[in-house]
């Protein structure tokens, strides 16, 4: 696993939370090879004014000021993309820290057991394939494909979108690896953006999509089966 150039930002209040949380870091830095700059915060204004995108942020939720969750609705504001391991001394907070973005939680009594684990699975999912669709549009930042035979429409995280010329076939063969699932012989999500399911469909980065009757076990099924595979949330 060789994570090049990416930054790991740190940001609790208590100094002592921060050093522990670097050991962990620093111990999978030397035993997995992974390579990535770390960088503490003591608050999350100091995370909100740091000039370069953090990859993965361990963000505690309370703190003076400036918390956790305002923290991510922040950087997702400004489309910085940045994976967030929330780390917090409240258990009950934990159906409340799900969404865009957060790739799980850890209760800080639990930290020396469950941190490395987590880290290492947000590590593998930083690490997933990225596909090309077309000129200069990388599988990352799409949200959804609409068909629109005989092309398609492609949906992006920024809420722009722009039609392509290849149908879904194609593009669901091209993307299988890249963790995209058919959801309706029109649409095709990207498993990263899913946030749920409900009775009319899948929500994917705030916008509804239909699936078909036939394929609704099937979707949230993968949804679990993803969610089980990059996070673990206990």
């Amino acid at each position: 696993m060789c994570q090049d150039n990416l930054i790991l930002g740190i940001c609790d209040d208590e100094p002592l939370i921060r050093k522990m949380i670097r050991e962990v870091v620093e111990r999978i830095q030397s035993e997995q090879g992974v390579k990535f700059f770390i960088v503490e915060f003591a608050d999350g204004d100091e995370v909100l004014a740091f000039d370069k995108k953090i990859d993965l942020l361990i963000l505690d939720i309370e703190m003076p000021g400036t918390d956790g969750f305002v923290v991510r609705k922040s950087l997702l504001v400004r489309e910085e993309n940045t994976m967030i391991i929330y780390v917090t001394e409240h258990d009950e907070w934990m159906g409340d820290s799900f969404g865009i973005n957060v790739h799980g939680f850890v209760p800080k009594r639990l930290l020396e057991d469950k941190l490395e684990g987590m880290l290492l699975s947000a590590l593998k999912q930083l690490s997933r394939p990225s596909v090309e669709l077309a000129d200069g549009i990388e599988s990352g930042s799409v949200v959804y494909v609409k068909a629109e035979t005989p092309y398609c429409r492609i949906y992006f995280r920024d809420r722009h979108d722009e039609m392509i010329r290849m149908g879904i076939d194609s593009l669901t063969e091209k993307l299988a690896r890249a963790d995209f699932i058919r959801v309706h012989r029109s649409y095709l999500v990207n498993l990263k953006w899913m946030e749920g399911t409900t009775d009319q469909g899948v929500v994917v980065h705030g916008s509804l999509v239909p699936v078909s009757r036939r394929l609704r076990s099937e979707v949230r099924k993968a949804y679990m089966d993803y969610a089980r595979k990059y996070a673990e949330f206990s």
